[in-house]
């Protein structure tokens, strides 16, 4: 670089050696990049929580690693929904427990409900019959 002074004191010229013009680095060929982990099906993750006794749509996000929002599209994306899958999960174990010899209350609370009440009412939106009815139909009598 070299500098010198004008006739002008209060001015100072400097040359700056010429750049060569800006070159993007070649592209990369690279394989296509793997998934750093098995990709699942999010209804499986959230049908295995929902076993697990975890039922309410946050806690399944927070451990699957994803927002609320994320989980939801994520089900639309696979076609269902959480409160779908919540009860296809909650209905066939109530099945399963009702025949059984387990008692109404316990059913009703392994299954997360308050009372027998809230668990009839809503065994009865997901099947069309009561409970009582298809622990009796279950029991062949």
């Amino acid at each position: 670089m070299v500098s010198h002074r004008s006739e002008d004191r209060n001015t100072v010229t400097f040359q700056v050696p010429a750049m060569a013009p800006f070159q993007a680095p070649p592209p990369r060929h690279t394989a296509p990049r793997e998934p750093l982990r098995e990709e699942r099906p999010t209804s499986a993750g959230v049908e295995r929580l929902i076993g697990r006794g975890t039922a309410d749509q946050p806690s399944v996000a927070a451990l699957l690693g994803m927002s609320v929002a994320t989980l939801r599209r994520r089900l639309s994306d696979e076609g269902t929904s959480f409160r779908a899958l919540r009860t296809r999960v909650l209905s066939a174990r109530a099945m399963d427990m009702l025949g059984s010899d387990t008692s109404m209350i316990t059913i009703a609370a392994e299954l997360g409900f308050a009372d027998i009440r809230s668990f009839s009412r809503a065994f009865k939106s997901w099947t069309g019959e009561t409970p009582n009815a298809v622990r009796r139909q279950l029991k062949g009598s």
